[in-house]
Order: structure tokens, then sequence, then C-alpha cells
């Protein structure tokens, strides 16, 4: 209980109200594991259901819950770090995408504004915007598929 109290008090704001109502509810009588249940179920990190299983399964079993608690943490902040190595990684291809996906709207309006006589009779010829359309949904596909490609969920 004085886990809850302390985090009720300390921690930030979505996870502090959370903890702050399991203490209440601590306080008033209900079992803890009917507790951990619940903000298991208003919590959806899967690291917070990982932790509630872990201190379900010591409570039954029996164990150093603190060995647990700490393999857990090393876990989390092991997959946080993976992510930010992927997001390094992965920012030189984010990027490439972002230039590729924008270089042909660049080009076609730079060549308006250096040329009009050479765009304005493609613009004007109602076959070519047809085909200006399709070119820009193909390039949003594009552009879609390659930030696609680009990202990893940890």
């Amino acid at each position: 209980m004085e886990v809850f109290k302390v985090i009720s008090e300390t921690g930030p704001d979505p996870i502090k109200s959370e903890f702050k109502r399991g203490l209440i509810s601590l306080q008033l009588g209900k079992p803890f594991r009917d507790v951990m249940r619940e903000m298991s179920h208003r919590i959806k990190a899967p690291d917070f259901k990982l932790l509630t299983q872990a201190i379900f399964i010591s409570q039954d079993v029996g164990g150093n819950l603190a060995d647990v608690v700490s393999t857990i943490a090393e876990a989390i902040r092991e997959r946080f770090k993976l992510r930010d190595f992927l997001n390094a990684l992965t920012s030189q291809g984010k990027a490439t995408a972002s230039f590729i996906g924008c270089l042909p709207y660049l080009i076609t309006v730079g060549t308006y504004f250096l040329t009009p006589s050479y765009m304005t009779p493609f613009l004007n010829n109602p076959i070519a915007r047809i085909v200006m359309i399709g070119l820009v949904c193909w390039e949003l596909l594009g552009f879609y598929i390659l930030r696609r490609m680009v990202t990893f969920e940890v």
C-alpha cells in the first residue's frame, strides 16, 4: 500500500490518478488482486499488464518479488533503448521518403514558375489533368508505402 501512496503523490499525472484511485480502493478494504486487476483493465499499457501478472504469479508461487520487478524494469528499459535505436536507424529512410515524395511537386512548381509557357499547355489539357490526378494518387500511395516500410513498432 505504501507504493501506491508514493506513486499517487509523486508520479506523472495519468498514472498518478490511477494509483490514487487504487489506493482509495485498498483503504476501503478491497482485495489487492481486485484492485490490480481493475487497474490493469483501465491502464492499457502491456508493461503494466506484465507487471500485474508477475505480481499475481509471485503471490501464488512465492519467490522474490523484488527480483521479478527488477527484471521487468530492465526489460522495459531495454525495449525503450531498442525503440530509440530503431528510430535513429530509420530516420534516414523517413527523410528520404519525405524528400522523394515532395520532389515531383517541387520540380513541377519550379518549372511552372521558371517557364510557364512550358507547363501551361500541359495543365490546360483535360487528359493531362486526369493523368496528373492519377500521378498524384500514385505518388501519395508510394509515399505512404515508404513511410510504412521504415516505421517499426517495438
